[in-house]
């Protein structure tokens, strides 16, 4: 596994709150999140697991929920959300 303090702080970040906030946001707007219970971003964190591959600069996303067209978007869009503060960090 890279260990650099880079990369384990970027597998930190797709789990984070900040960006799963925009996540939920999206969601919401997509109307995905109308069955879930709870606060919206902690249940998304709940069902979101990253993992880094060890030996590798590669992050695993998966996620686990009933609803399957809620998984899909789940990991789609923290994807497109992530690579967008990237591009706006620089």
């Amino acid at each position: 596994m890279d260990s650099t303090p880079d990369f384990l702080l970027e597998s930190q970040v797709l789990n984070s709150r900040p960006l799963l906030e925009k996540v939920a946001t999206r969601l919401a707007s997509q109307g995905v999140l109308k069955a879930l219970e709870g606060e919206p971003v902690l249940a998304l964190q709940s069902m979101l697991k990253v993992a880094p591959i060890e030996g590798t600069n590669v992050i695993e996303l998966e996620a686990k929920s009933e609803q399957r067209l809620l998984v899909a978007r789940l990991i789609n869009t923290t994807i497109e959300v992530y690579r967008e503060q990237q591009v706006l960090a620089g």
